[in-house]
């Protein structure tokens, strides 16, 4: 997997970024202060209404001037709340966006770190999966070659066997060459073991690989988005005046918005270094 050659270490668009959020961020914590005492006298205000309520006679036919008051009461610091919780709602619509900018290059390298660390203990797993096969393949093949020995001995034993007129004793060598046999398929069962433990672990990884390039290929797009408004910050007072007098002429265009024509030799050579960088 390749770096991205033109990663800059500080970004000043996220730096100025940082800043607007940090103020955003502490405008929402005196808010939320704020909210929780309004949130805490709205609970009063209720409970006080509530006993009211409860010392009153169920066969009364209006509430009391007092029930009316609080209820005013009630309403009012309501109203407070509901202001109060409008506002800090319409501060974190504002805060995501500047958020999802602050978290750009901390989040690109998380989801990098994330993807080379699958592809590194996929490799890893194919290489202990090629070992295994070579440990299985020398012991199938110690295995074929004691049991042509086995065979060899076998037949020769068994005629010392037919023409021993006392009690026949095994040669030694046989017993010697069944135990291996016996060690060998023993070895073999847990190096199959091992290596079908391996291969239910890669099956698993495809998905958790794609998983993670989705995520690392959005938090580079966002990335690359932060990287370029951080390079075009000095040439934004002649864009927006390109901009501005565009518009000016009549002709159909967005004050806020400069289209630019990117040559397609440079979307395809972007394309191929944008795929080596997928590349494990």
């Amino acid at each position: 997997m390749k770096l991205n050659p033109f990663r800059k270490k500080t970004n000043r668009y996220v730096e100025a970024t940082q800043v607007q959020f940090n103020a955003l961020s502490h405008e929402l914590n005196g808010l939320n202060k704020e909210y929780a005492i309004v949130k805490a006298e709205l609970d009063r205000e209720k409970a006080v209404r509530q006993q009211m309520d409860d010392r009153t006679s169920h066969l009364a036919l209006r509430p009391t001037n007092a029930q009316n008051e609080q209820w005013h009461i009630v309403m009012e610091v309501s109203r407070r709340e509901q202001t109060l919780g409008d506002e800090i709602s319409s501060l974190e619509n504002r805060m995501k966006p500047l958020r999802q900018i602050v978290d750009a290059p901390k989040n690109f390298d998380d989801a990098q770190a994330e993807l080379q660390t699958l592809l590194a203990e996929r490799q890893g797993i194919n290489q202990e999966v090629a070992q295994l096969d070579a440990s299985i393949g020398k012991i199938n093949k110690r295995v074929t070659d004691v049991q042509a020995k086995i065979a060899t001995e076998t037949a020769a034993a068994s005629k010392q066997m037919i023409a021993a007129e006392d009690d026949f004793v095994v040669p030694d060598s046989l017993t010697r060459l069944e135990l291996q046999v016996r060690l060998a398929n023993t070895s073999l069962a847990d190096l199959q073991r091992q290596r079908s433990d391996l291969a239910e672990q890669l099956k698993e990884m495809p998905e958790q690989i794609r998983s993670a390039q989705r995520s690392f290929e959005y938090a580079r797009a966002k990335l690359a988005e932060v990287d370029i408004y951080d390079q075009m910050l000095p040439f934004m007072k002649q864009l927006s005046r390109a901009s501005v007098t565009r518009h000016q002429t009549g002709y159909r265009h967005e004050e806020a918005t400069f289209k630019f024509e990117i040559p397609w030799d440079l979307i395809e050579s972007t394309k191929a270094e944008l795929a080596a960088e997928l590349v494990d």
